[in-house]
C-alpha cells in the first residue's frame, strides 16, 4: 500500500500538477483527445484559427450592426437557418446524385 502512495506522489511531482481529480481527469482526457485527433487527421491548430476568425467576424458584424442601430444576436439570427440551409444543400446533392445515376444508366442502355 505504501508503494502506491509513493508512486502516486512521484507521479504528481513529475507532472507538477495539482493533486485533484479534476486535474488528473483533464490531463488524461486531453491526451486521449490528441491521440484521436492524430488518428482522424484533425488539425487542432487550424480549428483554433477558424474559431478565432469566427469570433473576429462576429465582433465586426456586431460593430456594423451597432452603426446602423441594430441589435445583433448571432444565436437568434442562426436559429433554424443553418439547419434549413444544410437540409437544402443535402437535397441538392441527392438530386444531383440521382441525376448522375440516371445519366449513367441511360449511357449503359
Amino acid at each position: 500500500m505504501i508503494h502506491l502512495m509513493v508512486v502516486g506522489y512521484l507521479w504528481f511531482l513529475y507532472h507538477n500538477r495539482d493533486v485533484s481529480y479534476r486535474s488528473v481527469f483533464q490531463q488524461t482526457t486531453t491526451r486521449r483527445q490528441r491521440k484521436l485527433y492524430q488518428e482522424k487527421g484533425f488539425d487542432e491548430e487550424q480549428w483554433q484559427d477558424l474559431v478565432a476568425e469566427g469570433k473576429e467576424l462576429g465582433k465586426e458584424i456586431k460593430a456594423i450592426a451597432g452603426e446602423y442601430g441594430v441589435i445583433w444576436n448571432p444565436k437568434r439570427e442562426a436559429n433554424g437557418r443553418a439547419e434549413g440551409v444544410l437540409e437544402r444543400e443535402e437535397q441538392k446533392d441527392e438530386k444531383a446524385q440521382k441525376a448522375k445515376e440516371r445519366v449513367k444508366e441511360e449511357e449503359e442502355n
